[in-house]
């Protein structure tokens, strides 16, 4: 059992990532880090794949969503490919 409310930090891959199990862990008080696939983020405020494909590498975008109460931010970059990101947040 991971201890609530105690800064503790969770990170997982596109696998296990999803904005219920973000909403859920914080709700609980855990921070959550994990990738995710774009389209599996309803209403993503982000630029588009091929807008931000033109940027030069190290480009970066953040939008952060209430999800139920909760802050959850969505983060991608630009290396070699597009990166996706949800760092939740807790208020």
């Amino acid at each position: 059992m991971i201890p609530q409310h105690q800064n503790y930090r969770l990170y997982f891959d596109n696998y296990f990532t999803s904005l219920h199990l973000l909403e859920y862990l914080g709700k609980e008080g855990i921070l959550g880090l994990g990738t995710i696939r774009r389209n599996s983020i309803p209403d993503c405020k982000l630029s588009s794949e091929k807008e931000i494909m033109k940027k030069v590498r190290g480009y970066s975008e953040k939008y952060v969503a209430d999800i139920n109460g909760i802050d959850v931010s969505t983060v991608v970059w630009k290396d070699n490919s597009l990166l996706h990101w949800l760092p939740h947040l807790l208020v």
